[in-house]
């Protein structure tokens, strides 16, 4: 999470707010006894609903594509 504020890459606040939310969810969840699964897919299938490529997308492709687009 410090890299993605560091470099602060494309979409970084995207992921840290997933991962903070999911922190506390976890937190929550075992201060009131609370059983509690997060379900992370690793790969969602199907065309874009925007016209443009996600940020999401961008970044994952960067690392196949040997791009550095943290904008």
């Amino acid at each position: 999470m410090e890299f993605c504020r560091r470099v602060k890459m494309t979409g970084w606040m995207y992921f840290v707010s997933k991962t903070l939310a999911e922190k506390a969810a976890w937190e929550f969840a075992k201060e009131n006894g609370i059983h509690f699964i997060s379900i992370i897919p690793t790969l969602v299938v199907g065309p874009f609903i925007t016209t443009t490529m996600p940020p999401s997308m961008i970044t994952a492709l960067s690392l196949i594509t040997g791009t550095c687009n943290h904008t």
